[in-house]
């Protein structure tokens, strides 16, 4: 399932209000998931070859977790102190 917040939400420009009601948000999160799931199929090759590449490197992801990672790249890569985790 992808990481479907307020910074995918927004990277994928989705209308989300501050003070959406819970099923703004849920649907908001369903059109992302929606939109993240036909990311993957379009460019699962090149998904498929970065996730070879971090399980090479003891760092396996999935294609979804490697799409996620990408759409906080649009934030500069600054997620928190301490991020990402390892594995």
């Amino acid at each position: 399932m992808p990481i479907c917040d307020s910074y995918a939400v927004a990277v994928l420009k989705i209308p989300l209000k501050a003070d959406a009601s819970k099923a703004e948000r849920v649907a908001a999160g369903l059109e992302a998931s929606d939109m993240i799931w036909q990311a993957v199929k379009d460019n699962r090759a090149e998904l498929d070859v970065i996730c070879a590449l971090l399980d090479e490197r003891a760092f396996p992801r999935t294609p979804v977790r490697v799409l996620d990672a990408l759409l906080w790249l649009k934030f500069g890569g600054n997620i928190r102190p301490g991020r990402p985790r390892p594995a």
